[in-house]
């Protein structure tokens, strides 16, 4: 079982509606899932959705690898099918792939054949989401950074 002091890893196993099970894995990736939350919904529905995401893997017994997914991909996919639900979507949607593809590399710490699991995307249709992504929020990040100086 993990310690609080250290994160969960990805193939530990919590037994379906384990309290405990759900407090360390809250520890582990609460951080990461809403911070993905909050990039896709802002602030008004960051909170809600991050929870729901929690209560989903919970109630699911998502503890377990899922498709050989860890649970922190399983989160946040469970975030970006909120968003997908959200802009009344489904499958593949009209939903920006590229933000939400940047969003979990950056908020999510996501390797690109994660995303590409979650997004039901090609790796290399990822990457360049990714890419074109960034360069498009390079001026918006230089700009911040020059406003903190």
């Amino acid at each position: 079982m993990a310690s609080r002091a250290s994160p969960v890893p990805g193939s530990w196993r919590a037994p379906p509606g384990s309290l405990r099970g759900l407090s360390d894995v809250y520890e582990a990736h609460a951080r990461a899932v809403y911070s993905f939350a909050y990039y896709l919904f802002g602030r008004p529905k960051a909170d809600q959705v991050a929870q729901d995401a929690f209560v989903w893997w919970w109630t699911r017994g998502e503890g377990r690898d899922t498709c050989g997914t860890t649970q922190r991909v399983s989160l946040l996919a469970s975030v970006y099918r909120s968003a997908l639900r959200e802009a009344g979507l489904s499958g593949r949607s009209q939903l920006p792939t590229q933000e939400a593809a940047v969003g979990l590399a950056d908020f999510g710490g996501l390797a690109r054949d994660q995303i590409a699991t979650i997004l039901e995307e090609p790796s290399e249709a990822v990457k360049v989401h990714i890419q074109s992504g960034m360069l498009r929020l390079r001026p918006v990040r230089s700009a911040a950074t020059k406003e903190e100086l």
